[in-house]
């Protein structure tokens, strides 16, 4: 009987199951600005000791092979936002989590989700922070802070 339970768990589960989708170092200088939109899904970032920008995208639900990260960034900016399949079926979430180095200030342009948390942490400079249908927290962050919440 046990055997049969892992075997249903690890057949159905396996394709809506959670994946790491999208892993990306980036270096950016002081005052380069960072863009998350996010449309179904949370969005968290972190100050932590390092010198790196550490991003991780994991996708899912039924459509997580179709939902593709797309990375719009140059120069001085970090741009990211999934792009969904045409008529997809809004069960398909995607949640990032950023690492960016606590010591250095960025602009931190536009961190947003349609339907999610956002969460931002222990980072320095300007911050945008928005969210349509979930909650915005901001935790010991110093600089210019814009948040706002819609339900």
């Amino acid at each position: 009987m046990r055997t049969v339970l892992l075997f249903v768990v690890w057949a159905f589960g396996l394709p809506w199951g959670l994946a790491q989708d999208f892993q990306k170092s980036y270096t950016l200088a002081a005052g380069g600005h960072i863009a998350i939109g996010n449309v179904l899904g949370d969005v968290k970032i972190r100050g932590t000791k390092g010198s790196s920008i550490e991003v991780v995208a994991y996708k899912r639900g039924p459509e997580r092979d179709q939902v593709v990260i797309h990375d719009g960034s140059f120069g001085d900016r970090i741009e990211l936002h999934p792009v969904y399949p045409p008529f997809h079926t809004n069960n398909t979430v995607v949640d990032f989590e950023v690492r960016v180095p606590d010591s250095v200030p960025y602009n931190f342009s536009r961190i947003a989700s349609f339907r999610g948390n956002v969460e931002v942490s222990h980072v320095r400079g300007g911050l945008r922070a928005e969210s349509v249908r979930g909650n915005v927290q901001i935790i010991d962050v110093s600089g210019m802070v814009s948040a706002s919440s819609m339900s």
